[in-house]
C-alpha cells in the first residue's frame, strides 16, 4: 500500500513499502529483476475493499485484490531520474556489489537476506506464477472474481492507475513535504 491517490501523502516512518523506494533514490540504483510492481494507492485499495464485502451479492471467501496494470520493478529508475534523483538499472552482480557498500548497509540492513544472489535467480527463473505473468503481464493480475462483484460496468482502468503514476506522486509528496531531505539527506541530482 502506497499513498493518498490525490496527494500521496504516505505515514512515514511506518510505510516501509516509500521508505524502501527513497532507499533505492538515495542509492542511485535499482536491480533490473523482472518482476512486476504490486503497487495501489491506500484509499482506492481501502475503497475496493469496502465495496466488495458490503455488496450483498458478494459470495464469501478470499478476494486477491491486485493492481491490473503493472510496471516492471527496474521501471522505477525512469520515475526517479525523471523526479531528479539519477539512478542506474544494474544487472544482479553490480547491483549487490554496490548495495554492499557503506550507503547500502545504512538504507538495507538486511540486504544480504533480501538480495541473496541465490535467492534472486531462484525466484526470477523457477515460479510458476512468475513465468506465467512474464507470458501474460496485461491479464495475469486482474482479479476475475473481483471482476465478477462489480460486473461489467467496474472499470479498473478508472480506479486503479499504473504502479509508476503511483510511485511517482509518492516520491513527489516525498520531496515537496522535507522527508526525503530529512530522513536521507537526498537533495534532488545528487543521487548516489
Amino acid at each position: 500500500m502506497f499513498g493518498s491517490s490525490s496527494t500521496g501523502k504516505f505515514p512515514y516512518p511506518n510505510n516501509h513499502a516509500a521508505t524502501r523506494l527513497l532507499g533505492f533514490c538515495k542509492l542511485g540504483a535499482v536491480p533490473a529483476i523482472p518482476l512486476p510492481i504490486q503497487v495501489m494507492s491506500s484509499d482506492i485499495a481501502a475503497s475496493l475493499t469496502v465495496e466488495t464485502f458490503f455488496t450483498l451479492t458478494t459470495d464469501s471467501g478470499a478476494y486477491n485484490l491486485s493492481n491490473p496494470h503493472l510496471n516492471y520493478f527496474h521501471d522505477f529508475a525512469s520515475v526517479s531520474t525523471e523526479m531528479g534523483f539519477p539512478m542506474e538499472t544494474l544487472e544482479f552482480d553490480k547491483f549487490s556489489e554496490k548495495i554492499k557498500g557503506e550507503v547500502g548497509k545504512q538504507l538495507f540492513p538486511y540486504g544480504e537476506v533480501d538480495l541473496d544472489e541465490n535467492k534472486y535467480v531462484e525466484f526470477s527463473t523457477t515460479p510458476q506464477a512468475l513465468q506465467a505473468w512474464l507470458k501474460n503481464p496485461g491479464g495475469f493480475f486482474v482479479s476475475r472474481k473481483m471482476v465478477g462483484v462489480f460486473g461489467g460496468e467496474f472499470q479498473w482502468g478508472s480506479r486503479v492507475e499504473e504502479p509508476v503514476k503511483t510511485l511517482k506522486r509518492d516520491l513527489e509528496y516525498a520531496v515537496s513535504s522535507g522527508i526525503a531531505s530529512k530522513f536521507f539527506g537526498l537533495v534532488r541530482g545528487e543521487g548516489k
